[in-house]
């Protein structure tokens, strides 16, 4: 949409750190990104394939993982991670974290 801002090859971590200080919400990748949104305190959502996302997830209290396979130290291709469990563990995200923030203002 209007408000979106492609960042992709246009800057280095702190410009990244500050783009995501202002998102509502993150979605991303098991990546040092996911890290620096949740150590912001920004609702952050990683996506696993076949990593430990029990040891690798985001860490802090409003964090949540979506893993190919959810069961610990049982391993799935990233391909095994639907757009609908996706989906939803977004809008669980949101409902816990950005709505009551809406809903409070």
């Amino acid at each position: 949409g209007p408000r979106a801002i492609d960042c992709v090859g246009k800057g280095d971590i702190l410009c990244s750190a500050a783009a995501i200080d202002r998102a509502t919400l993150f979605v991303g990748n098991d990546s040092g990104l996911m890290h620096v949104s949740a150590a912001l305190g920004r609702p952050t959502l990683g996506l696993f394939g076949p990593t430990e996302w029990w040891l690798y997830g985001p860490w802090g209290p409003k964090t949540r993982t979506a893993a190919s396979n959810e069961t610990r130290g049982q391993f799935a291709p990233i391909e095994d991670l639907s757009v609908d469990h996706v989906f939803d563990a977004v809008l669980d995200l949101h409902d816990a974290y950005v709505a009551e923030g809406a809903a409070k203002a």
